[in-house]
């Protein structure tokens, strides 16, 4: 993502987050041997603090550094 770094990617990061946040939430609750995804049992900052799971999906753009001389 940062070797082009053109155009905008938090629709993707948004969509990859919540993609994860499912699929992590629906295996907990098949382990639980319960139904649905559990988004009212494992609160979103729960999945980050206590599980750890990686939520800092940003793009940082070098900033351009001045030339000597130009």
């Amino acid at each position: 993502m940062n070797y082009f770094a053109v155009g905008h990617a938090s629709r993707c990061f948004s969509y990859i987050r919540y993609w994860v946040e499912r699929k992590v939430g629906r295996h907990l609750m098949r382990n639980a041997k319960r139904r649905g995804v559990g988004w009212r049992r494992w609160r979103r900052e729960w999945l980050y603090q206590t599980l750890g799971l990686f939520g800092a999906y940003r793009v940082q753009r070098p900033t351009p550094t001045a030339v000597a001389g130009r």
